[in-house]
């Protein structure tokens, strides 16, 4: 365990305050050690089950799938120049390892189930993990919100529901507000 010590000085070199912070030790007594603490994760809630039509097999495929996940958002997206680029179907076929016909299937039932979904981000078509099954951030974005309202509306409190309207309706005013007007550049 070790500890910083921050102290502030003057511009008349004088001392003004000192600070202590003690550094973050990942072994807890009583606990034990916290593995990779500093590592990106993928959140899964207890309380939330895998449609009863999917089987342990297609589960598999969908976890193996969901550790590729973007860290900041819950799109399928890989490196490429140091930018997120969406997965495409290929790489997600080579990732869950399974034949083009089966792949088709598959795809069409998560789909279907509301486990994946394809979304635009930036001009760029994402899959999309509904936050509900995997999520790796702690908040549900505008965006990851309008994804999956369907199935995220069963879930949350009428009141939040309503902040996220809001939100949205906020965001197109705002849009409307940025686009040029039509009316305006055909004069």
């Amino acid at each position: 365990m070790g500890f910083i010590k921050t102290s502030i000085i003057n511009d008349d070199g004088e001392l003004e305050s000192t600070k202590v912070r003690k550094l973050y030790d990942p072994f807890q007594k009583n606990k034990g050690y916290k593995l990779w603490y500093k590592s990106d994760h993928i959140r899964t809630y207890f309380n939330i089950k895998f449609p009863k039509t999917m089987t342990d097999s297609e589960i598999g495929k969908i976890t193996r799938l969901s550790k590729e996940m973007n860290d900041t958002s819950n799109l399928l997206a890989k490196r490429v120049n140091n930018e997120a680029v969406p997965m495409t179907r290929e790489d997600i076929q080579e990732i869950i390892g399974v034949s083009r016909n089966r792949f088709c299937s598959f795809m069409s039932k998560v789909k279907k189930e509301g486990i994946l979904r394809r979304t635009s981000v930036d001009g760029k078509m994402f899959y999309c993990f509904n936050p509900l099954y995997y999520n790796t951030t702690n908040y549900i974005d505008l965006g990851l919100y309008i994804t999956f309202q369907d199935e995220l509306q069963k879930h949350l409190p009428p009141e939040v529901i309503e902040k996220y309207l809001d939100w949205q309706r906020v965001n197109k005013l705002i849009q409307k507000k940025a686009a040029p007007d039509k009316d305006a550049a055909n004069v």
